[in-house]
């Protein structure tokens, strides 16, 4: 048995005697104590192993720390044995400390940024009940989003997600005229740029990102999914934000960029695969990788001639068109 699964083993067995406030230890005639070796032996009992009496000491001295997520109240009388200061205490019912409401506040503040974002107001008004308080301090500043049209569907695809179930999609290109009929197979759930898209497949088994702002009504549906989500997932790893080149593939993209931008691009990452690879006097390289698409170019591009592509050769070849697309503008 895992050594800390037999601890949270012990953790429970130890709370349920303590909890026993009609017990009776072979030393005293006062109730509720128990001896190391009266916890050792239900220990046993439980889970069929018998714990040393150190064991059990150095599990009642975490119980108390609060390394564990709870401060057990729990009396040592010598010469008689332990039990909880106050009775009614138990490990699975310990309330949150000021410092815990504290960071889950901090956090739902940050998701009020998502106007209409029901999925978490159930928590909010949780954390009111349980804090007697409004939420109304604000530390942060950021770019408002406002209200995003669509993520009043948030609901129904994360339930549908979490259901594996199909829904049924209107939805209207920027492109087109037009809406079309979708009945799609819900894969997750991806920001970028502070669009919000939902990566799937239609029946067909083509892949798609729909993004929330483009999605006229959605329907939750009770016919099962058939998307492979681990694989689609993996495959979207490997881009910088939300387009898979039907043909790409994945490759080594190397940069160089100046001195100067050398942190920046460090500690803002273009991609989780981003690796450091050399300094020199004036510049330094970087190597990801990905799968080309456009978003990386625009990410490359941004950083105007700050920034150039070693390689591959084909990404070199794209860059130096739309460099050229983009001077004939200016001319």
């Amino acid at each position: 048995m895992p050594k800390n699964y037999s601890a949270m083993l012990r953790y429970k067995t130890i709370d349920e005697c303590l909890r026993n406030n009609f017990h009776y230890t072979i030393r005293s005639e006062i109730s509720g104590y128990w001896t190391l070796e009266e916890l050792a032996q239900s220990c046993y009992e439980s889970i069929g192993v018998k714990p040393s009496e150190r064991t059990i000491k150095l599990d009642i001295s975490r119980m108390r720390s609060g390394e564990l997520g709870f401060e057990a109240p729990i009396e040592n009388c010598y010469g008689i044995g332990y039990k909880y200061l106050n009775p009614s205490f138990s490990i699975y019912q310990s309330p949150l400390y000021k410092n815990e409401v504290e960071k889950i506040v901090s956090s739902l503040n940050l998701l009020k940024t998502f106007k209409g974002l029901s999925y978490f107001s159930h928590i909010s008004k949780s954390i009111r009940q349980y804090t007697q308080q409004s939420i109304v301090q604000d530390y942060y500043q950021y770019d408002p989003i406002g209200i995003i049209r669509g993520f009043e569907f948030f609901d129904y695809i994360i339930k549908s997600i979490e259901q594996n179930n199909k829904v049924e999609i209107i939805y209207k290109p920027f492109i087109e005229s037009n809406s079309f009929h979708l009945l799609f197979n819900p894969a997750f759930i991806k920001e970028y740029h502070q669009r919000w898209y939902l990566i799937g497949t239609n029946e067909a088994n083509k892949v798609y990102n729909l993004a929330f702002d483009r999605m006229e009504s959605i329907f939750p549906t009770s016919f099962e999914c058939n998307v492979d989500r681990k694989v689609l997932m993996e495959k979207y790893s490997h881009v910088v934000g939300v387009s898979v080149p039907e043909l790409g593939q994945l490759e080594e993209v190397i940069f160089e960029v100046e001195k100067d931008t050398i942190p920046y691009i460090q500690t803002k990452p273009l991609h989780s695969s981003q690796q450091f690879l050399e300094k020199k006097t004036n510049s330094g390289a970087f190597k990801i990788e990905v799968i080309p698409n456009i978003e990386l170019m625009a990410a490359l591009l941004s950083l105007g001639s700050k920034c150039k592509v070693l390689a591959p050769e084909s990404l070199k070849i794209t860059l130096k068109n739309e460099i050229s697309k983009m001077q004939a503008l200016y001319l």
